[in-house]
This record gives C-alpha cells, sequence and structure tokens, in this order.
C-alpha cells in the first residue's frame, strides 16, 4: 500500500487524466482499440470512481490497498515500482504485436477485450487478469506461424461462449483460456495443490461443455496468477503431471519476470511454468 499523494514524473493532474496514462503507459493499445465517445467516457468515469475510493481510503487510514486494475499499476509506475512498469510494458509489447497479427475484420474483437481490461476496477473478483490472459495466450499462438484466428467468442452448442476459434495447422480448433488464482499463502502442500488445480479444471470442464454431445477440437489453456507475493516454480512438476491426465490442456501458462542474457534489464513475459522454472 502507499499514499496517493506522492507523485514523481507526472503532473497531479495528468494523474487524473486516464486517456492520457494509457497513451504514455501503454502507447500501443490505441492502435488496437479506438474507442468511442461512449467508451471513452466510461473509461473516465469508472477511473474516477476508482480514485474517488482510493482519496476514501487515505481519508480513513492515510494509504489504500492497491487492486489488480490497469490503473493501479500506472500508480505504482509513476512511483518507479519495477514490477509495474514491467507489466505495463509486456502489455504494451503484446498489443503491438497482436496489431500486425490479427485480422482486420476481427480488430473490434480484441479491442472489446482490452476495453474491458480498462474499465474494470471493481475491489473484488476482477476479471483484469483473465482479459490479460486472452490477449497473451492468443498473440503466443498467432506468433507460432501455424495458427489462423478465425473468430473471437464463437458459441459452442449449448450457447456458452468460447474464447477464441482458430485454424491450427489447418484444423478448426476452439481455444479457452481460463484463468486460475492461487494464494500462495494457502498452499499447504503439493499434493493439495494437485487436487485444488483438477478441481478447476473439471469444473471448467464440466461447466463449458455441459451437454455438449459431440465435442469439438478444443484447447484449454490454464492461466497461473500468484497472489500474495510468492511463486509455485518449485510445483512444475505438478502442471506436467496434470497435463498428463488431459489430452486437451495446453501448458500451464505464468508471467514470469526474466534478466535479458548478459544484462541488467529485466522483462516480463507470458511462458510455460515448466519453461519457467527450468531457467
Amino acid at each position: 500500500m502507499f499514499s496517493i499523494y506522492i507523485i514523481t514524473g507526472w503532473e497531479s493532474k495528468e494523474m487524473h487524466d486516464s486517456i492520457a496514462l494509457i497513451k504514455h503507459y501503454i502507447p500501443s493499445m490505441f492502435n488496437i482499440f479506438s474507442p468511442g465517445n461512449t467508451q471513452i467516457k466510461n473509461i473516465k468515469i469508472a477511473y474516477e470512481n476508482r480514485l474517488s475510493r482510493i482519496q476514501q481510503s487515505i481519508d480513513k487510514g492515510g494509504v489504500f490497498e492497491v487492486k489488480e486494475s490497469l490503473f493501479d499499476l500506472f500508480w505504482d509506475a509513476n512511483e518507479a515500482d519495477e514490477d509495474a512498469c514491467l507489466k505495463l510494458d509486456f502489455i504494451d509489447r503484446t498489443l503491438h504485436s497482436l496489431n500486425a497479427s490479427i485480422p482486420a475484420n476481427l480488430r473490434s474483437g480484441i479491442g472489446n477485450i482490452c476495453y474491458k481490461m480498462i474499465i474494470d476496477m471493481t475491489d473484488n473478483d476482477s476479471k483484469y487478469v483473465t482479459y490479460l490472459a486472452e490477449l497473451a495466450t492468443i498473440n503466443i499462438f498467432l506468433q507460432d506461424g501455424r495458427t489462423t484466428l478465425l473468430s473471437y467468442e464463437s458459441k459452442l452448442p449449448n450457447g456458452r461462449p468460447i474464447d477464441f476459434e482458430i485454424q491450427w495447422d489447418g484444423t478448426p480448433c476452439l481455444i479457452e483460456v481460463f484463468t486460475i488464482l492461487i494464494d500462495h499463502a494457502k498452499i499447504e502442500s503439493t499434493d493439495k495443490l494437485m487436487r485444488f488445480l483438477e478441481c478447476r479444471i473439471e469444473r471448467k470442464f464440466n461447466h463449458k461443455f455441459h451437454q455438449v454431445k459431440d465435442l469439438p477440437n478444443f484447447i484449454f489453456v490454464p492461466v497461473l496468477w500468484v497472489t500474495n507475493g510468492g511463486n509455485i516454480l518449485g510445483y512444475a512438476d505438478v502442471a506436467r503431471r496434470i497435463r498428463e491426465e488431459y489430452n486437451s490442456l495446453f501448458y500451464f501458462m505464468v508471467f514470469g519476470k526474466y534478466y535479458l542474457p548478459g544484462t541488467s534489464r529485466k522483462l516480463y513475459e507470458f511462458v510455460t511454468l515448466e519453461n519457467y522454472a527450468s531457467k
């Protein structure tokens, strides 16, 4: 937690301009997403509401709790927080890559994910991480040279949405991205973590494909997001064992921080837990 009144690098009035913040920290955002007047208004309202809640927290105790939202990253970055700056750089690089990869007719769909990621600033059950995971996932598929994006949020026969439809090595395939939040402080053992992940996977599968008789080709992409300052690099073997149980399960993905070889520069990347743990 930190005080909202400590301002460095920007004038105070600019910290209240949500559109200017996006352009400053994520310049690629508005190349892929062109907000209309109503969307701009909603972005500003969401940001002002977040600022109001922050001010209320400060008035009560002098500090406020950082939430998982894009604008909280802006505040942290303004305080020269390294992780926040690296995460925003990652988002910008991801959107820059997507901008060069997605078909023109699907740009609005990807832009809609960006829009939802921007305005999601709820204090509880934030979907910000979910939207970021969707963007990062479709980006890595589009960079493999084997994937063509066909649609965003297509419908299954039971009417439930699936995140993406792609053509992978010439074969139509569906992709569902699901973020699994893990409280590092509550990991009691390897076995309990494995049962927790298996339960989440089964629940997701049963919900998504309820009453679907003929299953399509699909890929489930689990994205692990660890809270309370921990990491799960020591549990890569758990991910490997679970993948052996499910043919449709992609690698467990994480947002990992790297040192560039031969330099002191760090980068955030979207990588498999197994590869990240081996670095």
